[in-house]
């Protein structure tokens, strides 16, 4: 059996890579698909500024959308695998495994997020031979991580991280790459944004999980599962908008952004 896990673990990291690859596909793909026209259109028309505008206001969206999504799958990793999957032969060891992996995993969402927008960005440009380059060396790191970490005292549950970490290294790396073609894209207003949303994104993960405290004994079957949940997650965007709007995160309104 490769590196030494049983069925049951196997299981689980299959069933938590498909919640993760939904958690971010929604977004990731959907905001990919639409920015490519536009960033085709400015590099065919020479438009650098429209260019290097689009893949700065994307990350902006990218980064407003994934990193409250990352704090809310971190904090709900157990009652979305408990909704989406615990019936059947599904039990709550099945959920307690799987949740587990999830949670590794959703800390890459932000990463493969932007790996996409990243790689869009090339694409226009009809560069395919660097994100094929930088995926040939993050596919040896996510082979040479999974071992490691699965090694640890992480076991099965290294495998989740492993491919969450070489995501975020894949999106810092490739961004990299990006701006060095195309100065501009990551300046001081994009940084400040970033950190307001962080800031935002950790308020209202507080705020959660004392939401979650009150809800502490309203568990148990699905439907008591979803209670909670859906009370949390509304708390949660209803504190993270407001908070939005008053540190005036410019992709509050998805405005385009003065690149000044």
């Amino acid at each position: 059996m490769l590196l030494g896990f049983g069925d049951k673990y196997y299981s689980a990291l299959e069933y938590a890579y498909k919640l993760y690859v939904v958690i971010y596909g929604i977004f990731s793909y959907a905001i990919g698909n639409i920015i490519f026209p536009e960033l085709s259109r400015a590099i065919s028309s020479n438009d650098t500024k429209g260019y290097i505008s689009t893949i700065s206001k994307s990350i902006r969206i990218i980064a407003f959308l994934l990193i409250p999504l990352t704090f809310g799958f971190l904090i709900y990793s157990k009652d979305v695998v408990s909704i989406s999957y615990e019936r059947g032969q599904f039990t709550s060891e099945s959920t307690s495994l799987t949740s587990q992996a999830l949670f590794c995993y959703a800390i890459g969402i932000v990463g493969a997020g932007l790996v996409e927008i990243m790689n869009k960005a090339f694409y226009a440009k009809q560069d395919i031979k660097t994100p094929l380059c930088v995926g040939s060396f993050i596919v040896l790191l996510n082979v040479l991580l999974c071992f490691l970490l699965s090694k640890s005292v992480l076991s099965y549950s290294g495998i989740a991280l492993a491919t969450a970490i070489v995501a975020l290294i894949n999106g810092t790396v490739l961004s990299f790459l990006i701006s060095r073609k195309s100065k501009g894209i990551f300046n001081k207003a994009l940084f400040i944004d970033i950190f307001k949303i962080l800031i935002c994104s950790v308020i209202m993960s507080v705020t959660v999980i004392l939401v979650n405290y009150l809800f502490k004994d309203f568990s148990g079957d699905m439907i008591k599962n979803l209670i909670k949940c859906g009370v949390g997650c509304a708390v949660g965007v209803i504190v993270y908008f407001i908070l939005s709007y008053l540190l005036g995160v410019n992709q509050f309104f998805v405005k385009k952004v003065n690149e000044k």
